[in-house]
């Protein structure tokens, strides 16, 4: 009868727990200075996109106006090769068309 091959561990049990507290929430630090040139930082306030829809050769990005989320704007791409994509298409909200 054969013996079952003994499984050992890919990453160390040691490397492991060092991954783990590397990524604690409560050890993140949060500067209020450039890390290059030690000015005065400020958060980014926006607009920030967000992907509306994905396809594999299409997606449409989504921005809310800072100030007025009701207003939104999509970006539609296309694929043309596999790095390379084409906007063609802009739809303004309704109010602006």
């Amino acid at each position: 009868m054969k013996k079952k091959p003994v499984a050992e561990p890919i990453i160390s049990p040691r490397i492991l727990e060092m991954a783990k507290k590397s990524i604690e929430v409560d050890r993140a630090v949060v500067s209020s200075r450039c890390a290059v040139c030690g000015a005065a930082c400020t958060p980014l306030a926006g607009p920030h996109a967000a992907i509306a829809y994905w396809d594999p050769n299409r997606v449409r990005i989504l921005v809310k106006r800072p100030g007025q989320p009701s207003k939104t704007t999509i970006f539609t791409f296309r694929r043309d090769k596999l790095f390379t994509w084409r906007l063609v298409h802009i739809r303004l909200p309704v109010d602006e068309r």
